[in-house]
């Protein structure tokens, strides 16, 4: 009885540290809280955090694709202006030797 008591109490013992140490760790971000299994450093992020991170790289990625794509779309509206024969005074206005109002 004695013996079986004692392993009851080290089976508790242990489940409380077990459960203990699988505690979640929340940290709080720009993009929402983001929990993890266990802590930071040692654990797993959750299915929540993983698709809040998953929406945060692909949000990241469609912003970069815009940024990296703004010079060749400009350089392609260059040629467009080029072929359609505009000319300098179309953009601006007023002719081109004309000192008034424009940067030379």
């Amino acid at each position: 009885m004695k013996r079986t008591l004692n392993n009851l109490l080290v089976f508790v013992f242990a489940l409380a540290l077990s459960t203990g140490a699988q505690a979640q760790e929340t940290i709080k971000t720009r993009i929402g809280d983001l929990s993890f299994t266990h802590d930071f450093a040692n654990g797993y992020p959750t299915d929540a955090t993983q698709e809040l991170l998953f929406n945060e790289i692909d949000f990241q990625r469609a912003c970069q694709a815009y940024i990296w794509s703004i010079p060749i779309v400009e350089m392609a509206q260059w040629q467009y202006a080029h072929k359609e024969g505009v000319i300098f005074t179309d953009w601006y206005g007023h002719p081109a030797d004309d000192r008034v109002g424009a940067a030379s």
